[in-house]
């Protein structure tokens, strides 16, 4: 559920910030991401996606409202999901899948480093990665070319977010469904 709202300062800002009022997306981005973040800061457990959506929303306010907010008004899906894209990435190549933060507040700690446990998170936070890998270049691609702006706008990208969501879920439910099964099955008593 924390997963859910870490994303929500992106959804503000992709609700509120296409078109014209991108300089209220951003803030409210920012302060939304602020909220999210405040009580991780005090409590010293800054998850990647949260510290990394706040630095986005810092950068994308300051410059929303002190560059050309025309240009920012245009790119501003694109550069949203090529930044969610590079924080995920970043998380998988420091070794800290973005999941793993969130799945960890779900599952014992007897099965935090388990190596099936680890594997998918880095597999999940790949899904999610390409996820935003194909937001950003069908956002891209409604940008800078005429093209079916419903499809690379709407559909494509937040059908990619449905695929991520659904793999995610689909993950879970086999991860505890193994689990249950392995406990549930009787293991030969060790012979001497």
């Amino acid at each position: 559920m924390h997963a859910l709202v870490g994303f929500m300062p992106w959804i503000a800002f992709w609700v509120l910030g296409s078109g014209e009022s991108f300089e209220l997306g951003a803030i409210v981005g920012l302060v939304a991401s602020l909220l999210v973040s405040l009580p991780e800061i005090l409590h010293r457990r800054l998850k990647i996606l949260d510290g990394g959506t706040l630095g986005f929303f810092v950068v994308i306010a300051v410059m929303g409202i002190t560059a050309d907010s025309a240009w920012f008004e245009r790119f501003a899906n694109p550069i949203s999901n090529g930044a969610l894209a590079a924080i995920t990435l970043v998380s998988i190549l420091v070794g800290k899948p973005f999941t793993l933060q969130y799945a960890r507040e779900s599952v014992p700690e007897q099965y935090w480093n388990a190596p099936a446990f680890i594997r998918a998170n880095y597999v999940i936070t790949w899904v999610w990665f390409a996820a935003f890998a194909v937001q950003t270049v069908s956002t891209l691609v409604v940008v800078l070319w005429p093209v079916n702006r419903i499809l690379f706008r709407w559909v494509v990208p937040y059908g990619a977010l449905v695929l991520a969501a659904a793999y995610t879920r689909w993950s879970q439910q086999h991860a505890h469904h193994t689990t249950a099964s392995r406990a549930a099955t009787p293991h030969p008593a060790a012979t001497d």
